[in-house]
C-alpha cells in the first residue's frame, strides 16, 4: 500500500509539473505554425475562439439567468 500512495504521490507532482509547461508548449507551436505557414493559418482558429466565447455567453445568460430567474 505505501507503493501504491508513493507512487501516486509522484504521478501527482509529474502531472502538475506537466501542466505548468503546457502553456509554454502551446505558445511554441502556435509560434512555429505562424512561422511556417503565415499568421493568416491562425484566424480561422480566432474566429472559432470567438464563437466559443458567444456560445458560452448566450449558455449562460439564458440557461443559467431562466434557472436564476
Amino acid at each position: 500500500m505505501k507503493f501504491f500512495n508513493g507512487f501516486s504521490k509522484i504521478m501527482f507532482r509529474l502531472t502538475k509539473m506537466v501542466l505548468k509547461l503546457t502553456p509554454y508548449g502551446v505558445f511554441g507551436l502556435i509560434a512555429n505554425v505562424s512561422a511556417k505557414y503565415g499568421l493568416d493559418t491562425l484566424l480561422p482558429l480566432g474566429s472559432f475562439i470567438v464563437t466559443v466565447y458567444i456560445a458560452c455567453l448566450v449558455h449562460l445568460l439564458f440557461t443559467y439567468g431562466g434557472l436564476v430567474f
